[in-house]
């Protein structure tokens, strides 16, 4: 499947994130001007405030870690991805937290055909997950990316009926990876051009 996928599907759940954070008292300017480096791919900005003392000393270590962990993923950086996914396992998160950040490091992992460390994070979700959503989102994930099932092929099909836009890209992306791993190249090309057309009416 085509690399711009990942960056698809990050960069939209990066929006759904800055948007609820947004509606937060607590956020910084800084964090702010992070999240708008890192959408607008403006890297070496970036780079310079989140390795900043400011951004050390101000910035909660979740907050930080996670913002790190987004801009890693996006730009493909797998060492870093690595690296920054066992410190969080020294970070404090409440339980929304653990949520996001298992949610985020169980999808690229999966996506990258990561089975050891998609298990890993599977199983975190599975035991202390406490969100339904991101619970079936990882049984489906999981099947469709690790084992290359069709299993959710019909209900992911029927779904697609009463979806649209930001709603629909995740079940995009999934059917795509279902027709790719079944050869149907004619299908697998049609949810392709579905995903990017949802995510640029999400992104407008």
């Amino acid at each position: 499947m085509t690399k711009w996928i990942i960056f698809t599907v990050i960069v939209v759940f990066v929006l759904e994130v800055v948007f609820q954070v947004k509606k937060q008292k607590d956020v910084s300017k800084l964090e702010n001007e992070l999240t708008s480096a890192l959408l607008k791919k403006d890297y070496r900005k970036f780079d310079e405030l989140v390795n900043s003392v400011d951004a050390k000393k101000n910035i909660p270590p979740y907050n930080l870690n996670y913002l790190k962990l987004n801009a890693a993923i996006i730009r493909g950086k797998k060492q870093d991805i690595d690296s920054i996914c066992d410190n969080f396992e020294n970070v404090h998160m409440n339980q929304a937290q653990k949520e996001n950040f298992y949610a985020t490091a169980f999808g690229y992992y999966a996506q990258q055909n990561n089975k050891k460390k998609a298990l890993y994070y599977k199983d975190k979700i599975l035991k202390e997950s406490k969100n339904e959503k991101n619970i079936e989102a990882c049984k489906r994930m999981y099947s469709v990316y690790i084992e290359s099932s069709d299993e959710y092929l019909d209900v992911l099909l029927k779904e697609c009926e009463s979806l649209s836009g930001q709603q629909r890209t995740t079940n995009d992306a999934l059917l795509a990876k279902i027709y790719e791993n079944k050869n149907d190249k004619e299908n697998e090309e049609k949810y392709l051009k579905q995903l990017k057309e949802d995510s640029l009416q999400t992104n407008k």
